[in-house]
This record gives C-alpha cells, structure tokens and sequence, in this order.
C-alpha cells in the first residue's frame, strides 16, 4: 500500500516534528535549512528516531514551502474581515497568526508600505543579517570600515 502525505502533519506528531523544526530553523536563519541540519535535531531530541522518517518529512516540508505558502497559511483565507478596537488594536485571526508562523508572547514587525505586512521578528532579523553578510568583506567590523572609508574621503577632500 502507497500513503500520499497531503498536507501538513498532525502538529505534535513526530513526523509533524520534523515540520516544525524546519520551520525554526528557516524562521531563525531567513533561509531553506539544509536536510542534514534538520534531521541531525530531530534525531538529537530522540535518538531512537528513524532517520529515513526525518529525510522524508524534510523532503515533504521543502516540496512545500517551495510550492507555496508557508505551513497552514493555504487552508487560510487571505483576506478577512477583522475590527479596530478602540484603543486603535487589531485582532488577526487564530488561524492567520498560525500561517504566519507567530507563537503567542513571540515578536513580530509589522510594516506599512503598498500592503501592511507582518512577519516574526525573527524571520526579519535573520533577513537583515543575511543582507549584511552579502556586504561583509571579511576584514574585520564593518562599522570599524566605514568610519576608515569616511576618514580617507574627508582627508582627500
């Protein structure tokens, strides 16, 4: 008998475990972990863990998140209608929160440009790192290398 996984594992299952995980770790580093990294913490929380079960959830989660939206932001309707209160807060949905990737007490940043967005603090952070290593040349702090850059240019000038 062949089983076709469709869908997001049961949250709290072991093969939804290794969902979750990979879920961390994308949110923490702002990129696609590698299947190696995933299943050597799946394995590490229980090392009686079956290691072919952490590769092949890895492969279903990655089939997805390439795919799509992230996690249960699919069975999640885009658009819905919440109210201002009137201390000016707005409350999102249970669901839209869980397809954001939010936990509750975790930080999120919420920006205001054509669309307002939200994202997990984290995700952001790992982002701007990601951004500031492209420009990192290695050579020691780059607030350090900018002041040196400005010193040279006000000495030419």
């Amino acid at each position: 008998m062949t089983v076709i996984q469709t869908g997001r594992p049961a949250q709290g299952s072991r093969t939804g475990r290794v969902w979750e995980i990979a879920d961390a770790m994308f949110a923490e580093q702002g990129a696609m972990p590698s299947g190696r990294a995933v299943v050597d913490a799946y394995l590490a929380e229980d090392p009686g863990r079956n290691e072919g079960t952490g590769f092949t959830q890895y492969s279903h989660w990655k089939r997805a998140r390439l795919s799509g939206p992230p996690g249960p932001a699919a069975a999640v309707a885009s658009r819905q209608r919440v109210t201002v209160g009137g201390d000016g807060q707005i409350v999102l949905p249970a669901a839209m929160v869980a397809a954001i990737g939010l936990r509750p007490g975790e930080a999120a940043i919420v920006s205001l440009g054509d669309d307002l967005t939200v994202e997990p603090a984290a995700r952001a952070l790992a982002r701007a790192r990601e951004i500031v290593r492209r420009f990192d040349r290695g050579t020691g702090s780059p607030v350090d290398e900018l002041l040196a850059e400005r010193r040279t240019e006000a000495a030419r000038e």
